[in-house]
């Protein structure tokens, strides 16, 4: 492959990504600012009571859904699972409006509400009982034994309707699947705690950094939402591309990522040959560090 192929393709990737993500966000800066974000923190205070106007109304779930497939497409680090427990809300709170008995019963709504969320995180995860629990557990102040019936019911038929569509043409429900043919090893304990140690220590210190940034994006940065973004995807799809690791998307990265490695097979990236464990171990150790 030509230097200047490599180059092409290289301002293709940040010049595509750039585009999307800086779409995405002057449309909901313009038409919908309630579908920024994940949506999960104001599900839940709608659920413990409050109000929120135009939340889940039919002009954010269009946006949301626009919105995140540019997000997604556009190569950034965000996720679907958040977005997919609003849009799921929104489209039960739509649908509900149409009939008397729940639009005019507020407590009835906080139910179709609840069912909704189950049913957006069992179609990002494939896990009905999963959604059931979230709702359950992280969502619902309230959350009695019919509704628990009821949303199980709701979570069921959208992982039925999610294996009917096949979006992922794989014949499963999410993307990628774990499934091992071997017995584990002992050494491989070793790394479990490295990750659970490492996980724990990162997310913590994420978290202590997001409250100082979002208090700098909320003093210098709120009237340049969509150039923020802009920048954000341009250095983000620059720097992502060197690497072939961060260059995939999430999900097919851990599908290639969790397959086993069979005899006779390189794999993916050549990640099964054992003549490339070292420049593979440093790639990926490189991938860390550019998705942190």
């Amino acid at each position: 492959m030509g230097t200047d192929t490599v180059f092409l393709r290289y301002m293709a990737f940040v010049a595509l990504g750039t585009v999307f993500a800086t779409t995405c966000a002057w449309l909901v800066r313009v038409y919908a600012p309630l579908a920024a974000g994940s949506g999960l923190p104001e599900i839940k205070a709608i659920l413990g009571g409050f109000v929120l106007r135009g939340f889940m109304g039919f002009s954010t779930l269009v946006m949301k859904s626009v919105g995140l497939a540019l997000a997604v497409g556009s190569g950034l680090s965000v996720g679907k699972e958040g977005p997919a427990v609003h849009m799921g809300c929104c489209v039960g709170n739509v649908v509900s409006r149409n009939f008397a008995r729940y639009r005019r019963s507020a407590a009835r709504q906080r139910e179709i509400v609840s069912a909704a969320a189950a049913a957006g995180v069992a179609v990002a995860f494939g896990a009905p009982v999963g959604g059931v629990m979230f709702s359950l557990e992280d969502l619902s102040s309230r959350f009695p034994r019919k509704t628990l019936w009821r949303s199980f019911f709701c979570a069921l038929i959208a992982t039925v309707s999610l294996q009917a569509m096949d979006p992922f043409r794989t014949g499963k429900l999410v993307m990628f699947q774990a499934a091992y043919d071997r017995d584990w090893h002992v050494f491989e304990l070793v790394f479990f705690v490295i990750i659970g140690v490492f996980g724990g220590a990162y997310g913590g210190m994420c978290i202590r950094l997001n409250l100082k940034v979002a208090a700098f994006r909320k003093k210098h940065l709120a009237k340049w939402a969509v150039a923020e973004v802009a920048v954000l995807a341009a250095a983000t799809t620059a720097v992502t591309y060197v690497n072939s690791y961060t260059r995939e998307d999430m999900g097919e990265l851990l599908s290639y990522l969790l397959q086993e490695c069979k005899e006779g097979s390189k794999g993916w990236n050549n990640m099964c040959d054992a003549s490339q464990a070292s420049k593979v171990a440093w790639s990926l150790a490189a991938a860390t560090v550019i998705r942190a």
